[in-house]
């Protein structure tokens, strides 16, 4: 799925009102579309660039961490929040102990909460600094992104326009890391995409 599909330049120009604009070429709406694209994909986790596996390490609470708060009676799950949301919720969790590859599913209200039960990593649990599965780390297997744009979630596409349109008007505030960042926030891009937010606003 190329970015093309996702925000055609045409709709790019409809948004930010430059038909008529020759200062404002095809070649740098692609990439501002580009940029804001990127931009989406960080705050949001959800993959722009088309369908893709991929693989991230888990890390388990400590041990004191389950002794503070965890009552096993009552809340016998782990909850770990995987980096992106997988477009189908399906997750393979692997390694760690487990004897056999784990099948969860993402649920919350990002797409990013699996839970997984406590019982099956006693040797993860039962060190001091939770370090024990090193050797054979825990991971999560899933896949991102969307095979075609009109999968991609209409509010991720519309936080990304007004970015687009946030670099039109302020040209150079967008250098640098900390520029990209806050022209996500001030043009309400940083609102818009909240729902599906891991990025700290």
């Amino acid at each position: 799925m190329a970015t093309s599909q996702v925000l055609p330049i045409e709709i790019i120009r409809q948004h930010t009102k430059t038909d008529d604009d020759p200062a404002i070429s095809d070649t740098l709406l692609a990439l501002y579309r580009r940029a804001a694209l990127e931009e989406a994909e960080r705050w949001t986790g959800w993959g722009l660039s088309g369908r893709r596996t991929i693989t991230e390490f888990l890390t388990l609470p400590k041990r004191r961490s389950f002794a503070s708060h965890l009552d096993l009676r009552s809340r016998p799950f782990i909850t770990i929040y995987l980096k992106n949301a997988p477009n189908n919720g399906r997750v393979i969790v692997n390694g760690g102990g487990l004897e056999n590859p784990l099948e969860v599913t993402a649920t919350g209200a990002d797409g990013r909460a699996i839970h997984l039960n406590q019982d099956i990593f006693p040797s993860q649990l039962n060190c001091c600094e939770g370090g024990c599965g090193e050797r054979n780390p825990l991971t999560a297997t899933y896949s991102i992104g969307a095979d075609c744009d009109a999968d991609v979630p209409a509010v991720i596409l519309l936080g990304a326009l007004q970015l687009i349109a946030y670099y039109i008007s302020h040209p150079g505030d967008v250098i640098g890391y900390n520029g990209v960042t806050d022209a996500v926030r001030q043009s309400g891009a940083a609102e818009v995409w909240a729902r599906f937010s891991r990025v700290a606003a």
